[in-house]
């Protein structure tokens, strides 16, 4: 909420000054009748008021006279309207039937945006938004570098959340060359989670599966522009009990990061210890690129990781098996081919998953149903994921030789559950293992030919 005791205190300062005011300030040597306030001087009074005949000598029969202050009632009256704004101004916007967020000026949206709280600042910077990009474009240059600066302070106090909305603004002025390199470094640092994931148990002369993530601790609007913020990620350095090794996999990558998520990437630690406890490490630097062509370098940063891990012989299980074969239908039901397509001789397939019951790992398999490959299957690759996660799509391509030609009119697309994929995972700590599923396909969509002349 705003600060409600700093208006009150405008409005007990207020009141103060007004009655101040009224009451006026006092004139020595002058007395006046109590009653009707006729001039006393010269008169003697213990008597009676000449003019209203009231009796001087009784208690309260006279009073000293004073001058109204009218400046200071006035500002007295404005300070207590000013006080009083923020608490009526619910009842005033509903009562004019217009948001007063709409007509105040920049100024004063401000000062709001300072002292108010969660449930007015969306309102407050969505009008910001629409008069910095919006169909209203009112905001001048200096109003918005000043908006921005706001920001920037608030960005620089830990003790101030950040809010969902003020990122859409902040976004946007960066694009308007608002935010310097130094306060955009500041605010990717705040509003970036980075974790590093990895699996617990690892047999001992294999590789143990890791994953980077890069997202977003406060997602922006779907109308803001996507990518603003990118990142070139590296290793830099990575042991086991101390000592350096060298991961399989990428060791630097680039992302842009979404309105509401980012990227990760997968890599393959070698784990040559002995069974037993281990401690991996990892410091991973991450530059922040300009958004355009150019990609220039921002700023850097470092991140460090360490975790403990178990170490079991090569002929330990590394995930619990559950054997249910009833769960199939159920697992089935929370898949979709969502995307099947053939486009540049390439077969392109994205699987959709949401809220599976148990933690899955599968090989893909394509199995055309006529032509010359029909009954086959053919590999695409492996996928895997954890129980009741939320909405994920995994993507695979094959070339057109790599599926048999793929001169069918209609595939399965067929899961066979898998220990091993399963074992790729760097979050799974179980794994389903059943019969196969086979995913209702569309039609696989093929590019239009090209017309042939006549």
């Amino acid at each position: 909420m705003f600060n409600e005791v700093a208006f009150l205190l405008f409005i007990v300062i207020g009141a103060w000054l007004l009655v101040a005011g009224l009451r006026g300030r006092r004139i020595e040597g002058v007395v006046e009748c109590a009653r009707c306030t006729f001039d006393l001087s010269g008169i003697d009074q213990h008597g009676l008021c000449p003019e209203c005949g009231r009796s001087l000598s009784a208690p309260n029969g006279t009073r000293a006279r004073r001058v109204r202050r009218w400046r200071i009632a006035v500002l007295g009256l404005l300070i207590i309207v000013l006080g009083i704004t923020p608490f009526a101004m619910p009842a005033l916007q509903k009562a004019v039937g217009i948001k007063l967020s709409e007509i105040a000026p920049v100024w004063w949206l401000r000062t709001e945006l300072r002292a108010v709280g969660a449930a007015r600042h969306a309102e407050i910077v969505a009008e910001l938004d629409v008069r910095l990009i919006g169909v209203k474009r009112t905001m001048t240059t200096a109003q918005a570098q000043a908006v921005t600066d706001d920001f920037s302070a608030m960005l620089a106090d830990p003790s101030i959340a950040w809010n969902a909305g003020w990122s859409d603004f902040y976004e946007r002025a960066r694009l308007q060359s608002l935010v310097s390199d130094a306060q955009w470094m500041q605010y990717v640092e705040r509003v970036l989670t980075i974790s590093w994931v990895h699996a617990d148990r690892v047999r001992t002369g294999e590789e143990m599966p890791v994953r980077l993530e890069v997202g977003r601790a406060i997602p922006v609007a779907a109308t803001c522009p996507s990518g603003i913020i990118r990142i070139l990620a590296r290793l830099e350095a990575a042991s086991i009990d101390g000592r350096a090794v060298a991961p399989m996999g990428s060791t630097q990558w680039m992302s842009a990061v979404g309105h509401v998520g980012g990227a990760s990437v997968m890599e393959r630690m070698p784990i040559s210890a002995p069974p037993g406890k281990a401690r991996v490490t990892a410091r991973y630097a991450f530059d922040v690129v300009t958004a355009d062509g150019e990609e220039r370098v921002v700023g850097s940063f470092v991140r460090d990781f360490e975790s403990d891990i178990d170490v079991v012989g090569s002929d330990e299980t590394l995930l619990r098996v559950i054997s249910d074969d009833t769960l199939a239908g159920a697992i089935g039901s929370s898949l979709w081919v969502s995307r099947l397509e053939l486009r540049d001789d390439q077969l392109c397939l994205t699987i959709g998953v949401k809220q599976a019951p148990v933690d899955v790992g599968f090989q893909v398999l394509l199995r055309p149903r006529d032509g010359v490959s029909a009954g086959r299957e053919f590999d695409l690759g492996t996928i895997s994921f954890e129980s009741g996660a939320g909405q994920q799509f995994f993507s695979m391509r094959r070339t057109r030789d790599e599926v048999g030609g793929l001169d069918a009119t209609a595939v399965d697309i067929v899961l066979r559950s898998s220990l091993k994929a399963a074992e790729q995972s760097p979050t799974l700590r179980s794994v389903w293992i059943g019969p196969d599923v086979v995913l209702e396909s569309p039609a696989l969509m093929r590019p239009n030919p090209a017309p042939q002349p006549r």
